[in-house]
């Protein structure tokens, strides 16, 4: 596996994409942290190597500095788009594109800029990615006591509940259970099952 960097340059600076290469790669996973969740944390640090187990090229897309605010959104949204443009490859059957919160705003934004067939990977997502979640592209898990986003929003989204749409009980906007080990591990556990099931079917 190689591992290089895309830079992106724009008024906010620059950024550096991390780029993980590896011999007959067949798809290309994004990853989209959360603004205060990085893709060091659990839920996307096993994503990275549960798609490099499953034969993907991944892309880390790096936001820059700052709080991540509506002021720059724009140029992230770009930065990211210039990243995808240089990392795909003519024999990426498909990207994946992973978002953590923040990261599942920027994953819905970019369907609009990629040309070829893509998935959608959702943690935790918030209010504003509901617009993005219809048909069967889709797999997103929240907790019900997330803080960023209803129960109610969510049934009142989909009237009622949706097949590609994981709720655990007690789960906060992490994912986790505060102060039980073992129960965040068997939802983690649980999550990418499911996101292995979803991503890369038998």
């Amino acid at each position: 596996m190689r591992t290089t960097f895309i830079e992106t340059q724009d008024e906010y600076g620059l950024r550096r994409h991390r780029l993980l290469v590896q011999p007959d790669s067949r798809y290309l996973a994004v990853i989209l942290p959360g603004s205060g969740y990085s893709a060091e944390r659990p839920l996307l640090h096993y994503s990275v190597s549960l798609a490099l187990e499953q034969g993907c090229d991944v892309l880390t897309i790096d936001y820059g500095p700052g709080e991540h605010g509506n002021h720059d959104f724009v140029s992230i949204l770009e930065a990211a788009a210039e990243a995808i443009r240089q990392a795909e490859q003519p024999y990426h059957r498909q990207i994946i594109l992973i978002g953590k919160s923040y990261g599942t705003l920027v994953a819905g934004k970019l369907t609009n800029r990629i040309r070829r067939p893509y998935l959608l990977v959702f943690f935790t997502p918030v209010r504003s990615t509901l617009s993005f979640m219809n048909g069967d592209r889709f797999i997103a898990f929240s907790g019900t006591e997330d803080p960023l986003l209803s129960m109610d929003e969510i049934r009142r989204w989909f009237n009622g509940s949706h097949p590609g749409y994981y709720l655990y009980p007690g789960a906060n906007h992490s994912l986790e259970i505060p102060d039980n080990t073992w129960d965040s591990l068997d939802i983690l556990h649980d999550v990418l099952g499911k996101m292995e099931d979803f991503c890369f079917p038998r």
